[in-house]
């Protein structure tokens, strides 16, 4: 087997110092070139520009699964309480649908529509 070099440790680089309790669901914004991720303890939404090395990072009512881009802008937000949808305006944060207490995880079937 012949090795890959985009694999070899000085490959890779940090793109923030930030220390997230539980960092997870990272996704590259293909229109705002920004790094976005959860932090699932910390229940906090975060963005990195990696351009100018700043971390944005808003604080939320629960623990986040996970994000992903609203195709009306915004993001769509899985938390333990619920699914929302966070409009560009930081103001302006929509509840789709309120998960049934005794459920843990959301999800979506093969088509796409959501599973609460």
């Amino acid at each position: 087997m012949i090795p890959n070099p985009a694999y070899a440790p000085e490959a890779w680089q940090t793109v923030t110092q930030h220390i997230a309790t539980l960092g997870e669901s990272p996704f590259w914004h293909p229109y705002e070139q920004m790094l976005y991720w959860v932090d699932i303890s910390g229940k906090q939404i975060l963005r990195a520009n990696i351009y100018m090395g700043t971390v944005e990072a808003w604080d939320l009512p629960s623990e986040p699964g996970c994000i992903a881009p609203a195709a009306s802008g915004g993001l769509v937000m899985a938390l333990r309480d619920g699914v929302r949808h966070q409009s560009e305006d930081a103001d302006q944060r929509q509840e789709h649908r309120r998960a049934r207490k005794d459920q843990k995880h959301g999800g979506a079937e093969a088509l796409g529509r959501e599973q609460l």
